[in-house]
């Protein structure tokens, strides 16, 4: 097995995740192996994010643009987009490298607590275009609040839109 490392400390470089199978590990969340919280991993040609005893909890799919620069990253779960602990499961960039969106999902839905926006598109300036709030997988926010709300490029508010239930 040949493990290839990147973003970590040599001392990382001769851990075998799994027996006899190609994995390049990409990142890692904790103090080491021993005592990690989440592993990033390449195996064959998918990418994962191992917890627990190295079980695959998600696959990432990534996507680029000509000039090498990344142009898409989406999180899934059985299929679906998905991510736990308020991370955005679908990422899109501008042609620079910019997040162009981040859209928060559970088990394929559309969703994120705590009056946070579920989907936030930005300008190429990095200003917010639009937030957009869902609840079950539509449009929601509470206490009369709008569900979307588009900007200027300036950061003043364009419009807002209203959503009753």
């Amino acid at each position: 097995m040949q493990v290839v490392i990147r973003n970590l400390s040599k001392a990382f470089a001769n851990i075998k995740l799994f027996p006899d199978v190609e994995v390049k590990l990409l990142a890692i969340q904790g103090k080491n192996l021993e005592n990690y919280e989440e592993v990033e991993c390449q195996i064959g040609e998918k990418i994962y994010i191992l917890r627990d005893g190295y079980y695959p909890i998600l696959e990432i799919r990534k996507s680029y643009y000509n000039n090498g620069k990344i142009k898409l990253e989406v999180y899934y779960k059985n299929g679906e987009y998905h991510r736990d602990g308020d991370k955005p499961a679908w990422y899109g960039y501008h042609i620079d490298g910019q997040v162009r969106c981040k859209s928060y999902y559970k088990s394929g839905d559309y969703c994120r607590n705590g009056d946070k926006p579920a989907k936030t598109i930005y300008y190429g300036n990095g200003q917010i275009e639009s937030e957009i709030y869902y609840e079950g997988g539509e449009y929601y926010r509470e206490n009369g609040k709008p569900a979307k709300i588009k900007y200027y490029d300036n950061g003043k508010i364009k419009y807002e839109t209203y959503y009753r239930q």
